[in-house]
Parts: C-alpha cells; sequence; structure tokens
C-alpha cells in the first residue's frame, strides 16, 4: 500500500523547495495508517548541473536522504521516482538520455550499501506523441539497468511500459532476461472523472469538480 508524497520535490526551482516540509513523524504516521511504501517524485532534470556530469544538486540529495532515512527508520519501502519534465514528455533527445544516465549513476553510488527498502523508477510515463520513440525508451530503459547493476547488484528497479500503460507490459516482458530484480508498474486513471477532479495542470473542466 504505497503513496506519493509529490509536493516536496516535484519543483522546477530549488528555491520552491522546502527542506522541512515533512518530518519523521509524518512517515510513522503514514506506516500507521496501513501504508508500508512512500513514492517520492523528484525532478532531477531541473536540479542536474551542467554537462557532462550533470551532478545532483546537495541540496536536494540531502532531502533524498532524509526521506530515505525516515522511510527505513519507519519500515517503510521508499521509490525514488525519475520525475523529471514533470511526466509530460519523454527524454528523447541527447541531453535527456544523457541526464538520466547519470542521475542514475549517482544514485546507485549513493545508495547502494542501504536496505533493500530503497528503489529506483527510471522514468515517470515516458511518452510522446510519435510512437516511434517506443523503440527508444525500450533501448534507454535496458541502458539505465545496466547503469544501476554496475554500482548496486541489490535495489528493486521499477520498470514501464512505453506511456505506462497496462496495454505496454507486454512489450518489457523480455527485460526478466537480464533482470530479475525488476518491479513492473503501470498507471490506471479510470473512471478520470473521479481521479482527476480538480487537476490543475491543464484547461480541464475537471479542476473545478471537487470532493
Amino acid at each position: 500500500r504505497g503513496i506519493n508524497i509529490s509536493d516536496w520535490l516535484l519543483h522546477e526551482s530549488e528555491d520552491a523547495i522546502r527542506a522541512n516540509l515533512y518530518t519523521e513523524q509524518d512517515f510513522h504516521n503514514l506506516r500507521s495508517l496501513g501504508f508500508d511504501a512512500v513514492r517520492l517524485p523528484v525532478d532531477f532534470e531541473a536540479h542536474a548541473g551542467e554537462g557532462p556530469d550533470y551532478v545532483i544538486s546537495e541540496y536536494v540529495l540531502e532531502c533524498i536522504d532524509k526521506a530515505v532515512n525516515w522511510a527505513e527508520n519507519a519500515d517503510m519501502y521508499i521509490i525514488i521516482d525519475n520525475h523529471s519534465y514533470l511526466g509530460e514528455s519523454f527524454p528523447n533527445d541527447g541531453s535527456g538520455s544523457a541526464i538520466s544516465k547519470k542521475v542514475f549513476m549517482q544514485l546507485a553510488q549513493r545508495y547502494k550499501d542501504r536496505s533493500e527498502k530503497v528503489m529506483y523508477e527510471l522514468f515517470n510515463e515516458p511518452s510522446e506523441s510519435d510512437l516511434s520513440l517506443l523503440l527508444t525508451w525500450s533501448t534507454l530503459q535496458r541502458s539505465l539497468i545496466d547503469i544501476i547493476r554496475s554500482v548496486d547488484k541489490k535495489h528493486t528497479i521499477v520498470v514501464s511500459g512505453f506511456g505506462s500503460s497496462i496495454d505496454n507490459l507486454d512489450d518489457i516482458r523480455n527485460l526478466k532476461d537480464i533482470d530479475r530484480n525488476l518491479l513492473y508498474t503501470f498507471h490506471f486513471y479510470a473512471p478520470t472523472l473521479f481521479t482527476h477532479q480538480g487537476a490543475n495542470w491543464n484547461s480541464s473542466p475537471m479542476q473545478y469538480l471537487e470532493g
């Protein structure tokens, strides 16, 4: 039973991130409510420095460190989610792929010795109107798995089909041939009228529906 903590590190500006927005008690409270996993979306693309190294902001990493510590202390899984580009488009250019690769090398090096409660999610909803990018995502996803495993042999990696729809899970079934410690994810929003009530990130009239 998991819950997203989407309002902490999912900001394009570091100034908008409040280091003390959450406390360890919040994680224990979530655990007491029956949750045993938290998903931590992070806009890594916004908080990586210039290429070619794309060093992640230490301020952001320190926030992630706190979340990892608190989750472990509360006996909860924590999924560090690469929620770059605000989940709206696939990193199909050279820099997007390069950033993703550098990000996961840094994360693997930082958390490789932590408990098995820590997981890495490679990308949130890799999608684009041009479905020819499906092959690009498949190649990049394999590369990211290889990069993580070059440093971290232990932790579970969360993988997804193109667009994160359940229909595309079948396209990545062969990933089990290169790694057995994978968690397959898909996103399901039906009925949208309920799941997207109050959504304010587009012009949908559902932003006016609440409760």
